[in-house]
């Protein structure tokens, strides 16, 4: 099973999927999250996943793919992703990536026009 989102001119998110994915409740529960969202024609994607007893997040993402239990996160071409690594409530690594893929169950949001005002 494979979806991919991506943003129309219009600055819709769309997603596309084999029409067999319907039966699947994950992906029946994507879409319907994800049905009728707007975005600014430059998408800001962020992750907020757990890994473990940290938290962390991906930010400056451009595309986002789905695929079986996994989530694919790229950022714009020439850019990179950044992730953000806390503890205990604090910031306490950064990195600079050029794609990440998180497991699904591991998801605590998706955010759509994610614009990062403290760096």
């Amino acid at each position: 099973m494979s979806m991919d989102f991506q943003m129309t001119s219009g600055g819709s998110v769309v997603m596309s999927s084999p029409d067999n994915a319907q039966n699947e409740p994950l992906v029946a529960a994507l879409k319907a999250a994800v049905d009728g969202w707007v975005c600014d024609k430059k998408p800001r994607i962020a992750i907020e996943f757990e890994c473990g007893g940290c938290c962390k997040k991906v930010l400056n993402g451009a595309k986002i793919f789905f695929k079986d239990f996994f989530v694919i996160l790229l950022p714009a071409e020439g850019e990179f992703l950044l992730l953000k690594l806390f503890s205990c409530g604090k910031l306490v690594e950064k990195q600079v990536l050029a794609k990440i893929v998180i497991p699904v169950k591991r998801i605590c949001s998706i955010e759509f026009g994610a614009i990062e005002i403290d760096p």
